[in-house]
């Protein structure tokens, strides 16, 4: 029984080392996407990141030049006995930096009417959802980065 208990704790460790060097790997990579320049011109950054949120059913439509979200989502939430809605969307922009060079930002948009009136959107940016278009568009590149964060 003892050694039943032991081989236990030492799965279970080695399980949790696992998911931490995982979640550390994907921190570094999150890192290094933050200031990440793209060597390609801003619409075909945009036009593949657009792709790649309608590949995940996540309908992006164009807003102008390289921006684009898709439609504000309700949802009713309970916390405890409060009852309100919160608003969520995603929204692509990428921004020229000279020629044939674009930086691209994903975000996520809430907004909540918990104190009565709607809140001011905030914005959290999906950097693993940038990484992923890198991918496609220069895959060397992104392996070069996964690399750099598996070390």
């Amino acid at each position: 029984m003892k050694k039943l208990k032991i081989i236990f704790v030492l799965s279970l460790i080695t399980v949790l080392s696992g998911c931490l060097g995982a979640i550390q790997k994907q921190s570094k990579i999150d890192d290094q996407m933050k200031n990440f320049v793209f060597n390609e011109p801003a619409g075909k950054v945009y036009n593949t990141a657009a792709k790649y949120m309608n590949s995940m059913f996540i309908d992006i439509k164009n807003t102008g030049e390289n921006a684009g979200a898709s439609k504000w989502q309700t949802n009713n939430v309970t916390l405890g006995s409060n009852k309100y809605q919160e608003k969520l969307r995603f929204t692509v922009k990428v921004d020229a930096k000279g020629e044939n060079k674009s930086a691209l930002n994903i975000s996520r948009e809430r907004s909540t009417n918990m104190m009565g009136d709607w809140d001011k959107a905030s914005a959290g940016r999906y950097l693993h959802y940038e990484y992923n278009v890198l991918k496609k568009i220069n895959a060397a590149k992104a392996a070069e980065i996964d690399k750099k964060a598996s070390k």
